[in-house]
């Protein structure tokens, strides 16, 4: 949090808080790709962190690394942006 001071008429500082401006949104951004598949991804809003695709399979599949990265940043969000 910051904080401001603020001088009055008759010269006496005073400290005051300002609120922190609200933050964006996070969202999920693709960083690595298989031709048209997501392999990769990370969350806007956090340094560092890495959302891998858990295959089942040996075979990629678009739709399960999709689900399993979006499922991944869903789970970050709940712990990590749910006062936001």
């Amino acid at each position: 949090m910051l904080l401001h001071l603020h001088f009055t008429a008759d010269s006496n500082p005073t400290l005051s808080a300002i609120p922190p401006a609200p933050m964006k949104k996070p969202t999920i951004r693709v960083t690595k790709w298989l031709v048209d598949i997501p392999v990769e991804a990370v969350c806007s809003a956090c340094p560092g962190i890495v959302f891998r695709a858990q295959p089942s399979g040996h075979r990629p599949n678009r739709d399960e690394y999709q689900k399993s990265i979006q499922a991944q940043f869903d789970e970050h969000c709940k712990k990590a942006h749910s006062q936001e």
